[in-house]
């Protein structure tokens, strides 16, 4: 569905008979939505949507599209409830994880990034998207901290984005869980070791993704898992079984 091979006429095709991942997946394409907002009026027509993706598409709407006239008038739907506001206190981070920013700073460690982060929270929404898609490397760390989804997924969508920049976004404890759960869904980015150890380790890592994880650590990071009290406990105990589960196999007590 993510593929911008796919021509627009297969996609108008397929969209009302989408399944609810499958439509996740269009929805990551913000800019084909965008470029081709008929699309975003097949999907909200089909059925199978969520409350949480019929969201995400008026908010795509509300933003960029408010002068289409969609397929037929929009339907009310009951908003997704508002995230809770994040309160962590000052946490140790695990090995080669960064340390969460004092209140208020996020990551932005010199003026330049500062000056940087003022300026780019000035922007509308539209205009951070519009960013996201040919945004710096500092700009994209910047970015991806935004409260809007749309912003969020523009910067995992933008055709710059490196290895680097998602083992940043993994480590960090002032992003939003959702921003965590995308990275931990694409394979491509969980082949890469450092990843999968930082989002393991990051306390802002929804649990579930977290113990799912635990099986891929190397037994020196999974005994780390274990005695880090700023992981969940769920996710220590989870790395106990598989050390115990581990030594079993080899013979080890």
């Amino acid at each position: 569905m993510a593929n911008p091979a796919t021509p627009d006429e297969t996609l108008r095709r397929m969209i009302p008979s989408l399944s609810p991942p499958q439509i996740d997946d269009l929805l990551l394409n913000q800019r084909r939505l965008i470029d081709t907002p008929e699309l975003l009026d097949l999907l909200e027509l089909n059925t199978a949507s969520t409350a949480l993706q019929r969201s995400k598409m008026e908010e795509i709407r509300r933003h960029f599209l408010v002068t289409h006239e969609p397929l037929r008038p929009a339907v009310e739907h009951e908003p997704a409830p508002a995230a809770a506001p994040d309160v962590e206190a000052p946490t140790e981070a695990a090995p080669g994880v960064e340390a969460p920013p004092a209140e208020g700073e996020g990551e932005i460690e010199d003026e330049e990034d500062r000056v940087a982060a003022q300026r780019i929270m000035r922007l509308t929404t539209a205009e951070k998207v519009k960013l996201a898609f040919r945004a710096s490397r500092e700009e994209r760390s910047i970015l991806i901290r935004d409260t809007s989804r749309s912003v969020q997924n523009a910067v995992l969508d933008c055709p710059m984005l490196t290895d680097q920049d998602i083992e940043a976004f993994a480590k960090m404890r002032t992003v939003s869980d959702e921003v965590l759960r995308t990275i931990a869904g694409n394979r491509s980015w969980m082949k890469n070791y450092v990843v999968v150890l930082s989002l393991t380790t990051n306390p802002k890592t929804p649990v579930r993704v977290s113990m799912n994880l635990v099986t891929q650590l190397n037994a020196r990071d999974l005994r780390y898992v274990v005695t880090d009290k700023n992981v969940p406990e769920a996710v220590r105990r989870q790395a106990r079984k598989v050390i115990d589960a581990r030594n079993a196999r080899t013979g080890r007590h």
